[in-house]
């Protein structure tokens, strides 16, 4: 019976960690921005792993948790996220945010509990560096080949006219993106690959030596693979070169992201460690003097690079603090549990700058990002939680440099990446990309499990009743989370597949899916918008306006919502016979209060005014459209003909007086 119960554990502990290592090498190459149903794919995964991992405690007979000092903290920070998301802005857009910070928290959880030992910790670090490998070897396609592939793939089957202006930016650059979809964000998931992959080679070690022979075998099964299907088998030779010198490789697609905040924290990685590696070798004169070097090689760095693109840098700076200005002003706006996860863009169109004429969704600053949307509170939580993680991780290191034998590469290869991983979230949101994030709190739980010191806290499960209890427990709680996550992805692949068939004109069967989306999700603010569009164009105002009313009530800070509610009422006033005056010049003001910086707007608004003979109103609305970059050839020449109209009456009146 003990030898039966001994081999289920062991069958488990296998079927956990290859769980784990296959979520490590598959959540990179899949691009969490493109398919973003993949996020509650993982999560329902995270889920099962979870539930497998209480099946094996229960059956041994004890449930063993281990608590870390980062544990509180976490909790904290998940409790304070539902108080936010209970209270957003938009409940449904927060909701994928949601999955993605839970998961994140879930996976660092599990491999802190599921990790014992140096070969497990090396099969994870094994997936996760062939996983950046072929994100990188994809990356360096993409530059020689890739690049002009897709924009001779863009020219035949897409509409260049609908395309957006950053993905056109996009392609007329040799930026590479790999499956990554930002470069910025390739560069920032690139840091933590380049730490651990120069670690393994200045703190070398006799099993480092197969798991670079691992990474290698896989690498080249799947770049084979891919370049037999791209037709280029000459890549495959160049594919495994290239995976012999990995930090070469990460390197190199760094630089080809032609990210100024990766390189930057790249350097500061590596920084990081060079003063690691002196220190093991017990030169504390020549590891800080390093230190120096690196920091002065690092501004002439700088120099050379930015003198050259030096309209670019100031471009995107100025473009960048205009972002952090906005999520500054949010944060005043609402600092104690914020405007809701996921709900930035809203937030920045309502506290933007005239004249800023960037539109995002993203801070560009994950702690800004992070205040701004989950509050104060949350935020204090998210920070301690890291800051005691890294300190844990550096104490760890500082014991492991004592002895020789007992210095981890994947101890000092994740610490110095997540180093280099916080001084990126300074510029950019590699937080909110699921490929980096998820990583990064895996990689981090896996770091901690090296000569981390735990208090296991037991629950003794002797009984058979009791045994049969925790299991259901289990059972429910997992089908619970699983159920929870099921109408909005169901909701959200119905929204988008009837978006693609509206785009190629089958208006009918696109609403016969948004009305089935809608019922699924029902509070969903974005479907409700894209139902209210559909109506409209098929000519059924009044269910249109229902519509856009609706997604008005679940996001009350769209100002879209508030201006496609004005022009509908606008087209049934001559149907219904009815004067909705007052009703659409305030929901124009909605729209106005929502978006304050933008001029379309304020045209609107100055263009209904004129229809209904209220020209005092209307100048003064085209005025302040104008002094938010209107378009003068358009509003000038109404200003002076509804002034000379407005004289006119005024003389007329005052004769007549």
């Amino acid at each position: 019976m003990k030898e039966r119960r001994i081999n289920l554990q062991k069958i488990l502990q296998l079927v956990l960690l290859i769980g784990l290592g296959s979520v490590f090498f598959s959540r990179p190459l899949i691009s969490g921005i493109v398919y973003p149903w993949t996020g509650p794919l993982y999560l329902v995964v995270l889920v099962y792993l979870w539930f497998l991992l209480m099946l094996k405690q229960i059956f041994s007979g004890k449930i063993q948790i281990k608590l870390y000092l980062s544990f509180v903290p976490s909790l904290g920070f998940l409790l304070f996220m539902a108080v936010s998301w209970f209270y957003s802005l938009n409940v449904s857009q927060s909701f994928w945010v949601v999955v993605n910070f839970f998961s994140c928290f879930l996976f660092f959880y599990l491999t802190v509990q599921i990790v014992e030992n140096d070969g497990e910790r090396n099969w994870l670090l094994g997936c996760f560096l062939a996983s950046s490998c072929l994100v990188a070897l994809y990356g360096l396609y993409q530059y020689f080949y890739g690049l002009d592939e897709t924009r001779h793939w863009a020219e035949i089957y897409l509409s260049t006219k609908n395309l957006a202006s950053s993905f056109k930016a996009r392609l007329s650059s040799n930026r590479i993106f790999s499956t990554l979809i930002y470069p910025n964000a390739l560069g920032g998931f690139l840091i933590l690959s380049l730490s651990l992959g120069v670690s393994l080679l200045l703190f070398y070690k006799e099993e480092t030596k197969k798991l670079l022979v691992r990474i290698l075998l896989v690498v080249i099964i799947f770049s084979s693979f891919f370049c037999m299907l791209l037709g280029r088998p000459v890549c495959i030779f160049w594919a495994a070169i290239s995976s012999l010198f990995m930090p070469v490789l990460f390197f190199t697609a760094i630089g080809l992201t032609f990210s100024k905040g990766a390189f930057l924290a790249a350097c500061g990685s590596l920084m990081v460690l060079s003063y690691c590696f002196l220190k093991y070798r017990k030169r504390q004169f020549m590891a800080r003097w390093t230190v120096i070097a690196f920091f002065f090689l690092v501004c002439l760095g700088i120099i050379s690079f930015a003198l050259p693109r030096s309209t670019n840098i100031f471009r995107t700076s100025t473009v960048r603090i205009g972002y952090w200005h906005g999520a500054v002003k949010a944060i005043m706006q609402n600092p104690w549990i914020g405007g809701g996860p996921g709900t930035f863009g809203f937030l920045y169109a309502n506290n933007k700058s005239v004249g800023d004429e960037e539109e995002t969704r993203m801070a560009h600053n994950d702690y800004l990002q992070i205040w701004s949307e989950f509050g104060s509170i949350a935020f204090v939580f998210y920070i301690l939680f890291w800051i005691i993680t890294l300190a844990c991780m550096l104490k760890a290191m500082r014991k492991s440099f004592q002895d020789q034998d007992r210095a981890s590469p994947v101890l000092i290869g994740v610490t110095a990446g997540l180093i280099g991983f916080f001084l990126h979230g300074f510029v950019d949101f590699d937080v909110y990309v699921p490929g980096i994030s998820l990583c990064v709190w895996g990689l981090a739980g896996v770091a901690m499990t090296v000569n981390g010191k735990f208090r296991v806290s037991l629950i003794n499960v002797e009984t058979k009743w009791l045994k049969i209890f925790c299991i259901i427990a289990v059972f429910l709680l997992s089908a619970i989370i699983i159920r929870s996550i099921r109408n909005p992805v169901t909701g959200r692949i119905y929204r988008v597949e009837a978006m693609k068939l509206f785009s190629e004109g089958k208006i009918s069967l696109a609403l016969d899916l948004l009305k089935r989306s809608s019922s699924i999700d029902s509070k969903n603010a974005e479907t409700l918008f894209a139902l209210g569009r559909v109506l409209e164009i098929s000519g059924r105002h009044r269910e249109a306006l229902d519509a856009y009313r609706k997604s008005l009530r679940y996001n009350n800070k769209s100002a879209a919502a508030a201006l496609s509610v004005a022009v509908c009422l606008q087209r049934l006033e001559p149907l219904m016979r009815k004067d909705y005056s007052k009703e659409i010049i305030f929901y124009l003001n909605k729209a106005i209060e929502n978006y304050p910086a933008k001029a379309l707007y304020r045209l609107k608004l100055a263009e209904y005014f004129e229809r209904i003979g209220k020209k005092k109103e209307a100048i003064a609305e085209y005025r302040k459209a104008l002094e938010r970059k209107a378009d003068p050839k358009r509003v000038l020449p109404k200003i002076k003909f509804l002034t000379k109209k407005h004289k006119n009456l005024n003389i007329k009146n005052l004769k007549r007086g």
